[in-house]
Parts: C-alpha cells; structure tokens; sequence
C-alpha cells in the first residue's frame, strides 16, 4: 500500500540571498517531488513567501516570529516542525518530511518513504558529523503513527527547549535506537571550505546528495549542473 506522505518545509526569509536561495529550494523541490503533497511553514518572514510561490501552494504563516535559541530567543525551528507534525497527524499522513528551505536535498522523496516502511524505520536523517550524527530541523523523515505513540511533541516541548544540549543531542536523545541514518553525504558549509574554484578538489569522488549553510549561489547552481537537475 501506497503511504500517504506530507512534505513540510519551514522558511525563514530574511534577505535578497536567502529569498533566491529559497526559489532555487523551491524549483528544486518540485522537480524531484512533482506529484507530492506540500506545505510551507514560515516564520513570519520579512520577505513574505507566499509572494514568490504559484498560485495555489498551501502556506502556513506564524503571526510572528519568535527567533531562534542560539541566538537568545526560542526554538523557533523546533515550533515549527512540531506544527508540521501536527498537520500530518491531523490530516491523516503515514509519514512526514521535514526540510528547512536553506537546505537543497537532490533525492525525491517517496522511495526513501517506501524503504522506511518496507524495513520498519520510524525516524531518519542524513548524518552529519561527530559529535552529533543528527542534521538538527534541515532534512529529516518521520512516522506519524510513531510520532502519536511516543506523543513527540508534547515531549519536545518546543517553547521551553534549553539552549543545551544542542538540538541534535536532545533529538538523538528521544529517539536513541529508533532513529536510522541514511547513506546520504552532504556538506554544510557555513565556514566556506567548498566554493565554486574548488569543487574538483573537494569532490573527487562523489558529489553529494545536500547541501546545507552554503552563502554562494553559484555554488548551490555549479552543484546542479553538475548533477544535471535542472530545475523546472
């Protein structure tokens, strides 16, 4: 049986790149998702998305902001994944993806679903990087009916999440053994260490399947062609 997948993505637009970070996120997204159900959830941006999607794609949209926990605020991504949860369980869904709009992932979604439900997997993320294995909010799978039986979010309790341990730690921590990482590499580059002049040196080998924190463009493009997605 077919499951019935909800695609999530929760935006903060705060400037001109994140806005055509985010187009770029969104054309990327509907070329390997075409048929998928989707919502946006954004933060109350400055730059309203709603302006910038077609006509007819669902926009859920916080009358405010409420800011993020390193930076002294709450846990405003956490608020919002745990509202697209609640979505999912509302309406119905198996299972829920969960992106944050500054991370490209260039795998289509429904197989990885599929898997998950062939062998059991309740919850999954592409891994990072010690000393967490976690990719926090940015890409992530879940089972609604074990997020019902484990009452996830009321245990996560978004508005009062402490800034530590980190919240890929807390995660890891909830969900210990259930939570499966997927064979997929990535780069989160929020340091510059890849760059356009250097691709060749950096992947070799592979190219990898998302990228996260990237503050060039052209980067996110190069890495496309290279692929040869071409965003619709």
């Amino acid at each position: 049986m077919q499951p019935r997948i909800l695609i999530a993505a929760t935006s903060w637009i705060d400037n001109e790149y994140t806005l055509a970070l985010f187009k770029l996120w969104y054309r990327v997204f509907k070329t390997l998702n075409k048929d998928e159900d989707f919502i946006l959830i954004d933060a109350c941006s400055p730059f309203d998305p709603r302006q910038h999607l077609p006509e007819g794609v669902e926009v859920f949209r916080w009358d405010e902001n409420v800011g993020a926990i390193s930076r002294g605020g709450k846990d405003g991504s956490g608020r919002s994944a745990c509202k697209a949860i609640e979505i999912a369980i509302e309406r119905g869904y198996d299972y829920v993806a969960i992106y944050e709009t500054d991370s490209i992932f260039v795998r289509p979604i429904r197989p990885i679903f599929e898997k998950m439900q062939r062998s059991g997997v309740k919850v999954a993320s592409p891994g990072l990087a010690k000393p967490y294995d976690f990719l926090e909010w940015s890409i992530w799978f879940l089972d609604i009916k074990y997020a019902k039986d484990t009452k996830f979010v009321e245990r996560y309790d978004w508005e009062h999440t402490p800034a530590w341990p980190l919240v890929e730690m807390r995660l890891e921590a909830m969900f210990k053994d259930d939570l499966f990482i997927l064979p997929f590499r990535g780069i989160r580059n929020e340091h510059n260490h890849t760059n356009v002049a250097n691709i060749a040196q950096v992947w070799p080998y592979f190219l990898p399947d998302w990228m996260t924190h990237v503050n060039d463009l052209n980067l996110y493009v190069r890495w496309l062609d290279l692929l040869r997605i071409t965003p619709e």
